[in-house]
């Protein structure tokens, strides 16, 4: 498929360059042009991916606010009650 192309001219830090260079060299692609694309790619998927991520925590914050009145909780609190449940369920598998 044809997709219209634009020469661009990019001023890179050396270590960057070299990279390029080094893996264009090696034979893992065939030019300069064909590494900056695939990278290019793997950019747009992740800005992609970020975006999804970033939705999704919206709306959980937007759940979490239309939840309801939050209420004060005490970690100490919920553990002992997590335990007891816990030697409640141990006591009864022990019965068996």
């Amino acid at each position: 498929m044809y997709q219209p192309t634009e020469k661009f001219s990019i001023t890179l830090p050396a270590d960057m360059a070299h990279l390029i260079h080094e893996k264009v060299g090696k034979g893992f692609y065939a030019s300069d042009s064909e590494l900056i694309r695939e990278a290019m790619r793997f950019w747009i998927e992740q800005e992609k991916s970020r975006k999804v991520k970033l939705e999704a925590l919206r709306q959980d914050i937007y759940d979490g606010l239309e939840s309801g009145e939050s209420s004060v909780w005490n970690p100490d609190e919920i553990k002992r009650e997590a335990r007891k449940q816990r030697a409640a369920l141990n006591s009864l598998s022990s019965e068996n």
